[in-house]
């Protein structure tokens, strides 16, 4: 039986019955994993009395504060014995911060106004445009003259001519901008009383040509990836999708390693990864770009294996694949869930969208419904004109 299924049962949260199945030495990886029959019926009796084992608690912790008083006493004496290197010390460190003290002085600083474009950054760095971009070649980045750069990529593009890039910051004025964006961090206090639980918001992430718009064109049952150059994702799009035991905001980003920029902004804004790998072409490079988007961001991420219905698949040699990254899936006695699905015929997707659902409830995502909103502009274009 499931950790999950079991919860239901009992009508507790699955973060509950979790806690109580370590404190009864009952070893799980997660809500999904499984329970002996003999582990279900143990739980069965026993979960019925509380255990009040809460209270000695603070005693324990009380223990060790008496322990450092008497050690403050050792400590006096210890710097003592210090004092007759102590004037060593600084002559030996005097030569080392005249040498990083030279670096700094050597650096220029080049104060550029974000957005910038890459024209615009060749000019402030006294480079031609052509050296930029083949620069940014070398990183990954595929960049006209007039696109845009964000603040990180121009710092690197900086470091590599000896610049530092400091951002234009523009000067206080007695506006009444400021003030606005006060009061909604004072009316943030008192919005605890208020919270309620909100759906998740999960980005699609992996390699290109794996699925990620047709999984989620599968599930709105719409022709998204049709409107797409040659099938591939050129933008980061928001949708939302309602099941039967809840409501899922998905945001699907680009795989194609020229929206890198864009793929790590899909990664901050989300509260669950879906990482998207082919049963049949397994681990590449961009899926290896997500995963670091995605621990970067500090997001749980779950594991989509797709097209599982070609014969030429492969799901146990991806599944060694992920755990060789460090993403063990929870067959192979890890933690990562990872579940078979195909965008195709649509098996697989139902059972995705459970643990989606599992994964923010264990989270425990809330929000005020009735204070101050703020949002995140997570597309937009500029128009001439």
């Amino acid at each position: 039986m499931r950790v999950y299924a079991l919860s239901k049962e009992l009508s507790l949260s699955n973060k509950e019955l979790l806690a109580r199945l370590k404190e009864m030495g009952i070893e799980v990886a997660s809500h999904s994993s499984s329970l002996s029959e003999e582990e279900v019926e143990r739980v069965r009796q026993e979960l019925a009395a509380p255990l009040p084992e809460e209270k000695p608690s603070p005693k324990e912790e009380s223990a060790p504060k008496e322990k450092p008083v008497p050690e403050e006493k050792p400590e006096k004496d210890k710097p003592a014995e210090v004092t007759t290197p102590a004037p060593a010390a600084p002559e030996a460190e005097t030569p080392s911060p005249e040498t990083p003290a030279e670096e700094p002085a050597a650096r220029e600083e080049v104060v550029v106004k974000f957005p910038v474009t890459v024209r615009q950054l060749a000019e402030k760095l006294g480079q031609k445009p052509n050296i930029l971009m083949k620069k940014l070649l070398e990183m990954g980045v595929f960049a006209s003259l007039n696109q845009f750069l964000d603040e990180e990529t121009a710092v690197i593009l900086g470091s590599e001519y000896g610049l530092d890039i400091v951002p234009f910051v523009p000067p206080k004025t007695e506006s009444p901008g400021p003030a606005p964006r006060e009061k909604p961090a004072e009316r943030k206090k008192p919005a605890g009383e208020n919270l309620r639980p909100r759906n998740p918001v999960v980005t699609l992430m992996g390699h290109i040509d794996h699925g990620k718009t047709s999984i989620l064109d599968r599930i709105r049952k719409s022709r998204i990836v049709t409107g797409e150059a040659g099938g591939i994702t050129q933008h980061i799009g928001a949708y939302r999708v309602t099941t039967e035991k809840g409501t899922i905001t998905f945001l699907d980003t680009p795989g194609h390693a020229a929206f890198t920029t864009m793929r790590v902004r899909g990664a901050q804004l989300t509260d669950i990864v879906i990482l998207v790998v082919a049963a049949d072409d397994g681990v590449m490079d961009q899926t290896e770009e997500a995963i670091n988007h995605a621990r970067a961001a500090g997001v749980p991420i779950l594991v989509a294996l797709n097209k599982i219905d070609k014969s030429t698949a492969r799901p146990d040699r991806v599944r060694r694949q992920l755990a060789e990254r460090g993403l063990t899936p929870e067959e192979m006695g890890g933690e990562t869930i990872a579940v078979e699905v195909s965008a195709t015929t649509g098996a697989g997707l139902e059972q995705l969208l459970e643990m989606i659902l599992l994964q923010a409830e264990i989270m425990e995502l809330k929000a005020d419904p009735t204070g101050p909103a703020s949002g995140v502009v997570v597309e937009a274009r500029l128009t001439s004109g």
